[in-house]
């Protein structure tokens, strides 16, 4: 018996990619929390699911499902690191070496948003290393550190969600 074979989606665009890092943008350091307990991880579904929601709400691009969103996210982190490690390695490199090829916008996006969730206070690595990270908010102006006031776009606060969490988990929902 053969199993039938999974259909390839169509690949991700720079412009699909980057719409979904500043969709992605408020909410990293809920996505990137370290805690596993039951409320975070349903927080995480949730901000997952509707990031996903957010994006395929679009119109412009691929229907995509979370799991999808996800793995794109992570392969774009791995990726972005491995470009920023290898650069900073030649650039700190003994006698000069050859110079360091350029990060593409979305590597360089994907970097500014991990050091603003990492840095918290600390001094910039990436402005050494001619990064200029400004986040854009949707009248042309700069947003503040932490990027976006953690509401889902829809009204909905992540406040709100832990609440109607913490009540489920009380009741023996979760």
């Amino acid at each position: 018996m053969e199993t039938p074979k999974r259909k390839k989606a169509q690949n991700f665009t720079q412009e699909e990619t980057l719409c979904l890092i500043e969709l992605l943008s408020p909410h990293l350091k809920v996505l990137n929390s370290k805690f596993t307990d039951t409320i975070t991880n349903s927080l995480k579904k949730k901000t997952w699911a509707r990031v996903c929601d957010q994006q395929n709400a679009k119109g412009q691009y691929p229907k995509r499902t979370v799991e999808e969103i996800r793995k794109k996210w992570d392969c774009l982190k791995s990726l972005s690191k491995l470009a920023h490690a290898a650069n900073k390695n030649l650039r700190l490199k003994t006698g000069g070496g050859s110079p360091p090829t350029p990060l593409n916008e979305v590597q360089q996006a994907v970097i500014c948003l991990l050091s603003d969730v990492q840095k918290d206070g600390m001094d910039d690595p990436l402005l050494e290393a001619g990064i200029e990270c400004t986040k854009k908010d949707e009248e042309g102006g700069t947003l503040e550190d932490g990027g976006g006031d953690g509401s889902f776009g829809n009204g909905e606060s992540m406040e709100e969600d832990v609440q109607e969490i913490k009540s489920q988990a009380k009741k023996g929902k979760y």
